[in-house]
């Protein structure tokens, strides 16, 4: 998930970052239920390309997920910019909050930051 964490934290505000990776990582155990209940529907679905079996259980899962994919790398982006949202913190942000070089009154706050960082 490192890299999850790093896209959500250039596209969500970090007063949100929070939510959004408990929504995130309800996907695994929600994903597992509904991939297990799709195949089991596959499975027991006679008319559905009887000659294959069981093995349409494997079939159409994975039919999907490649629809999934082919879908996601076309509408997926990889900046705030690209997708016309308002960006998150950026690295300048990030060095300019850390460095001990900058004035008290320069350095960046959530509270002065126009996105919460």
């Amino acid at each position: 998930m490192v890299g999850t964490g790093k896209d959500n934290g250039n596209l969500f505000r970090s007063d949100n970052r929070g939510i959004v990776m408990a929504w995130w990582s309800t996907n695994y155990v929600l994903g597992g239920f509904l991939a297990t209940a799709f195949a089991t529907w596959a499975v027991v679905q006679p008319w559905l390309l009887p000659q294959l079996g069981w093995r349409r259980a494997f079939l159409f899962p994975a039919l999907l997920l490649l629809t999934i994919t082919v879908l996601f790398l076309m509408g997926a982006k990889d900046t705030p910019e690209e997708a016309d949202l308002h960006p998150g913190c950026t690295e300048m942000d990030r060095a300019q909050r850390g460095s001990h070089r900058l004035e008290r009154s320069s350095r960046p706050t959530a509270q002065n930051h126009p996105y919460g960082c």
